[in-house]
């Protein structure tokens, strides 16, 4: 089975922005996300007053009692926290950075900062695939930056512990949970 590469890329300057990119067949299928600022469309989708938006509000609404049955099922929450640990392990990280550039509102705050990053730099040296940059500005009283993080996950990877999570008498109850609730 052919590696699946996740890149994710955010940026913090006047507003927040994300991009997410997963490839597949060594780059033949691409599929991308993203999200600028926090507004406009996103707003308005949350404040439906048709009737059509209030059936969708009590799907939703039945949804939200489904899924809490399912986390109310004795041992469905280590479960679910074992496979995200799971799926988070075969992720094998390829190039990870993050850089920062500003200052904190206190200049001396800013020169503590930047004394504790300078304190960690020698043990992150170690973490292969990782840069960190931050450059200080004592004039400036905020923060941009952006963060960047490429993953391969090789789909042979995460069919046993699917597999596993799905079998599991644990996981089979807390579906049961959750459809008697939904119908309900």
């Amino acid at each position: 089975l052919t590696p699946l590469d996740l890149r994710f890329r955010a940026e913090q300057a006047d507003t927040f922005s994300l991009d997410v990119r997963a490839t597949w067949l060594f780059g033949l299928v691409e599929k991308r996300f993203r999200t600028g600022g926090r507004t406009g469309k996103r707003a308005s989708a949350d404040h439906r007053t048709s009737s059509r938006g209030r059936a969708e509000t009590k799907t939703a609404g039945g949804r939200r009692r489904a899924l809490l049955a399912a986390l109310g099922t004795s041992g469905f929450s280590a479960r679910l926290l074992r496979l995200a640990g799971d799926l988070l392990r075969s992720l094998l990280p390829q190039d990870v950075s993050v850089r920062i550039e500003g200052g904190l509102e206190d200049p001396a705050a800013t020169g503590m900062a930047c004394a504790a990053v300078a304190a960690l730099s020698p043990g992150l040296r170690g973490i292969p695939h990782l840069r960190i940059e931050w450059r200080p500005d004592f004039n400036r009283r905020d923060l941009t930056g952006e963060a960047a993080a490429e993953f391969r996950l090789v789909p042979a990877k995460i069919i046993w512990p699917c597999a596993r999570f799905l079998c599991h008498p644990t996981t089979i109850r807390a579906l049961r949970a959750a459809a008697r609730e939904k119908r309900g």
